[in-house]
């Protein structure tokens, strides 16, 4: 089974164009809101006039068809007004992190050479000035701030407009979007409109989006699960979207926001579990919780795990019905508490090739420990690797044919993780295969079941399995609370219960306590096992030459 929709029905060309699908009955509900500035907010009607007048703008300046226009801020409905007038004229947008380091952002407009670049505030602005650029462009700022060479927001809306717009195809391409760049230089992702709009109308029609949901925008933009899910998908189906500037200030507006629905990432809801249970501590019931999640509990027990799922719920604003998981591994300890808490929690999978959605778990169509139906066309290689194709699937990566080359095979996209599909269709994600450990004793090793046996100890925020051409395993275990002698006397224990039932050689031999304060996601928001071997690796070699 998959969630294949007839998703655009109206044919739509241009991804502008998800402002104007049944705009008579959004017309005149609230669209934006710039949560760090409450004057700044726009109905439909409003969003449309200031997507076609920048637009024209754009055009005015010197912006055509095909050329490339970045935007280097944090999220605000400015973001997406400039980012949907210069895809409605056919250039493309791309979008650069606000929190990128100076050789990042040098790399990528030296690589992609736009015409025109947005800044958040003068802050960025600056930061751009002072790198080496062998670009001329226009500098627009979403601010009033005044700085010689750059246009400030009023300074841009004053100019004269041009009102010839192209035509647009839904297969041109429409946005870059550049990835992380973990493993070396950021790669540009290619998609085109009818990637971002099959994503839009799936999302939507399986988590049934309607005019009355509420979304807040916190994931950066520039990574596809938050544009796609907190921007695209709503706007398609008239929703509210409240933008936060901070991804670490957005909890603290989720009680004023109130939103139906909510995107996240792991890394999130593991400090909410791990933030509900700490909650207990003091009544004694925090192990006895974990316990009762690990297996259907005990109708005498119910009263417990409702009482906390309320909290939770008030956590989020009270009004949540959609909670949807993505971006990285979810632990099942931690999908086992927001089920038996009953938290609607919906896990997806994705990658930004994929315009990001492959599949997920929606409304109706839901299996615990999978990642869902795939939205469309899946199969398994003989060696297990997730392969997809249909109309999510990028193009290709920007001046990079050999890496395109690599992943794009046949129309097939190969996404180096590794899964099984069940017999109602449900995708169930094993591991990267990049992931798996190879010990120098030839034996092949999963480490994802070994790190989630670890991280059922309370306390061990995340455990990191490492051994790779190695006589056996060590890890790294990140700990939420305090670390001495009482606790570290826990874990041992833990440990032991866990080898006791692994092979030999699977066993994890020794461990080093660290405090999870140090453990940062990623830029979104993801926690990379590939960055905490990188950035602990001199611990963990360590770990060989101890007795």
């Amino acid at each position: 089974m998959t969630l294949r929709y007839n998703m655009n029905q109206n044919k739509l060309q241009n991804i502008s164009e998800l402002i104007d699908y049944n705009f008579d009955k959004k017309k005149n509900g609230l669209a934006l809101i710039n949560l760090a500035n409450s004057e700044e907010r726009y109905t439909y009607t409003q969003f449309k006039d200031e997507v076609e007048k920048v637009a024209k703008i754009l055009i005015g300046i010197g912006v055509k068809k095909t050329d490339r226009c970045a935007i280097f801020s944090f999220n605000c409905p400015k973001w997406v007004i400039v980012d949907l007038a210069i895809q409605k004229l056919g250039a493309v947008s791309v979008p650069l992190y606000w929190r990128s380091t100076p050789n990042e952002i040098e790399y990528i407009v030296n690589l992609v050479n736009p015409k025109v670049i947005f800044f958040g505030d003068m802050a960025l602005a600056r930061v751009f000035q002072s790198l080496k650029t062998k670009t001329q462009l226009h500098s627009v700022l979403f601010s009033e701030e005044k700085e010689k060479g750059t246009l400030n927001w009023s300074s841009f809306c004053s100019l004269k407009g041009i009102d010839n717009v192209e035509r647009v195809s839904e297969n041109d391409l429409a946005r870059i979007v550049f990835t992380s760049g973990s493993t070396g230089a950021p790669k540009g992702v290619m998609l085109t409109h009818k990637n971002l709009i099959y994503e839009a109308f799936a999302l939507s029609k399986g988590f049934k989006i309607n005019p009355s949901d509420i979304f807040l925008s916190y994931l950066p933009l520039n990574h596809m699960f938050g544009l796609a899910g907190e921007v695209y998908t709503p706007i398609l189906a008239g929703a509210e979207i409240n933008f936060s500037n901070d991804p670490k200030a957005a909890i603290g507006y989720l009680s004023q926001v109130k939103p139906t629905i909510f995107l996240s990432v792991p890394f999130v809801l593991e400090k909410v579990c791990k933030n509900s249970l700490q909650k207990l501590s003091f009544l004694g019931l925090e192990e006895k919780l974990m316990q009762l999640t690990e297996r259907r509990p005990p109708f005498a027990y119910n009263w417990l795990l409702n009482y906390v799922g309320k909290k939770i719920k008030q956590k989020f604003g009270g009004q949540i019905r959609c909670l949807i998981v993505g971006g990285a591994h979810l632990s099942r300890d931690v999908e086992i508490f927001f089920k038996h808490t009953n938290i609607p929690l919906y896990q997806g999978y994705g990658m930004t090739e994929a315009a990001p959605v492959i599949a997920v778990n929606t409304p109706g169509h839901s299996k615990i420990f999978s990642v869902g139906n795939p939205f469309d066309k899946i199969k398994i290689s003989k060696d297990g690797e997730i392969l997809v194709k249909g109309e999510n699937v990028m193009s290709g990566y920007f001046k990079d044919e050999t890496k395109t080359l690599e992943v794009l095979q046949h129309g097939w996209l190969h996404t180096g993780d590794l899964g099984k599909v069940d017999h109602y269709g449900h995708l169930f994600i094993y591991e990267r295969k990049d992931d798996l450990i190879v010990l120098s004793t030839g034996k092949n090793i999963n480490p994802l079941p070994i790190e989630e046996k670890l991280e059922e100890l309370f306390g061990i925020f995340k455990a990191v399995v490492y051994g790779n051409k190695k006589p056996y395993l060590v890890a790294v275990l990140f700990v939420s609370g305090n670390i001495n002698v009482d606790y570290e006397k826990k874990v041992v224990k833990h440990l032991q219960l866990i080898n006791a039932y692994l092979p030999h050689y699977e066993r994890v031999v020794k461990y080093k306590l660290l405090s999870a304060k140090d453990l940062e996601g990623s830029k979104s928001l993801k926690v990379s096992r590939k960055k905490i071997i990188n950035e602990q690796r001199e611990v963990l070699e360590q770990l060989y030459l101890q007795n």
